[in-house]
């Protein structure tokens, strides 16, 4: 196997985090266990709990929410000890958390770094990079973001937004929370299975094709990744070199590549974002 992937979930207080973690259960169809430091703030729907016990509740959908306090590491081991494995974690981090320090307990064997999605409030960036109190620790986390996502812009252009970002992080992809399908996240290798040269996207800001280099080994195909476009928000697919099996993946600019035991997939599926 490949390791489970850990995806990691910042942005500054008031961001959308939780909002998002909420989007990413109600639609989930995998199983994901989100690792959060409050059980208060995440405010589960009712109807998707299915049983609480201690700090770990339990979803209808196969989907495991639980509190980690501080002891983060700990909480890391238990998924990868535990009976049932999960399709993706999800860590949420505090509002003035550094997410690169929180991704390197992602090196936990049995688990992988996944990529850093960032939220950034549409509505108060210029404040917040402004204020010489919490300059630095959204700009760090801005910076640190494999993806970035923009929440509370109601539909409304992020042109301003966009140009702040840029010259903190010009390379990850950059999207509004409403434009995000959060399918994306453990999905994307069905489609390499339909044979299909053009994939229907998963929504009208996404398009999604199916290539299918040949590569000599994993550095190759590293270096593949790497060369992509910056408006490539996912790719996902298993490809057969002479090194052996390999799960070729990318979540925004996070590129990886990871031997593996499972069959290969028709191609490598790429979603960018117009």
């Amino acid at each position: 196997m490949s390791g489970i992937p850990v995806v990691v979930v910042s942005g500054y207080l008031g961001a959308g985090k939780t909002t998002f973690i909420n989007r990413v259960l109600s639609g989930a169809t995998a199983r994901i266990t989100v690792l959060v430091n409050d059980f208060g703030s995440v405010n589960i729907d009712a109807s998707l709990i299915a049983n609480t016990n201690g700090d770990t509740i339990e979803l209808t959908n196969g989907c495991i929410c639980c509190a980690v306090g501080d002891d983060l590491a700990a909480a890391m081991w238990d998924i990868v000890d535990s009976g049932t494995i999960p399709d993706l974690v999800i860590i949420e981090t505090s509002g003035v958390a550094d997410p690169r320090i929180t991704s390197t307990y992602a090196h936990v064997p049995g688990l992988r770094t996944g990529g850093i999605i960032v939220l950034v409030d549409d509505t108060n960036i210029g404040t917040q990079t402004g204020n010489r109190l919490i300059a630095s620790t959204v700009s760090r986390q801005i910076a640190a973001a494999d993806m970035l996502l923009v929440s509370k812009s109601n539909g409304s252009p992020i042109d301003d937004s966009l140009a702040l970002i840029r010259t903190i992080n010009p390379s990850a992809p950059v999207m509004t929370t409403e434009e995000f399908d959060v399918s994306l996240l453990v999905s994307t290798g069905e489609f390499a299975s339909t044979g299909h040269e053009g994939p229907e996207p998963h929504d009208a800001s996404h398009n999604a094709r199916v290539e299918r280099p040949s590569f000599t080994g994993s550095e190759q195909a590293l270096a593949w990744l790497d060369a992509l476009g910056t408006d490539v928000v996912r790719v996902k697919g298993i490809t057969a070199t002479p090194q052996g099996n390999f799960l070729v993946e990318r979540v925004g600019i996070h590129c990886s590549v990871v031997p593996t035991d499972i069959g290969v997939t028709d191609g490598i599926v790429i979603i960018t974002v117009r």
